[in-house]
């Protein structure tokens, strides 16, 4: 790692325990009833909100559901009965999922900042593979291209047209 990269992951760490600090001092001033109302609005975003960056799917090792199975539990730390719940998966399908993807890339996923991420909702419905419903919400939600889709998951060109046409044949 460069100099330059380390100077960068300091000041944000440090930025990060700062901000940690504030919060912390905001939260010991508040009511019990009001840290409650906070917590539980907090779980309800998360919920909702849970996401996996574009980036991760930049592999030529993992499948797409063993990319965000690995990814979900090594950086938000879930366990993978909550991982099948939120994909509307089995628990056992996402316990085989995670082995194989650790046995194959055993290094952690780091995600980078972008202004692509794909929200966990779009893998509910079993009625389309996880890279239907990827490719989907990309060329629908993001209006992209099959060429920017294919360089977004390091697939080709025809695999995303045909996986799209797949999906739209199910619609």
């Amino acid at each position: 790692m460069s100099q330059k990269e380390e100077k960068r992951l300091q000041i944000e760490k440090s930025f990060l325990v700062q901000n940690r600090d504030i919060l912390l001092s905001i939260l010991k001033s508040l009511s019990p009833e009001e840290k409650k109302e906070i917590i539980s609005s907090l779980k309800e975003q998360v919920k909702e909100e849970f996401t996996v960056p574009i980036s991760v799917f930049r592999n030529n090792k993992l499948s797409c559901l063993e990319t965000i199975v690995k990814y979900l539990k090594e950086n938000y730390d879930l366990k993978l009965i909550k991982i099948s719940k939120l994909l509307n998966r089995n628990s056992k399908t996402i316990w085989a999922t995670y082995n194989k993807a650790a046995k194959k890339l055993a290094k952690r996923f780091i995600a980078k900042e972008e202004n692509i991420s794909i929200p966990l909702s779009i893998f509910k419905s079993r009625k389309y593979s996880v890279l239907e419903s990827v490719v989907g919400y990309l060329k629908e939600e993001h209006e992209l291209s099959y060429h920017q889709i294919s360089e977004l998951l390091n697939r080709s060109y025809r695999t995303i047209a045909t996986v799209y046409r797949r999906y739209r044949l199910k619609k």
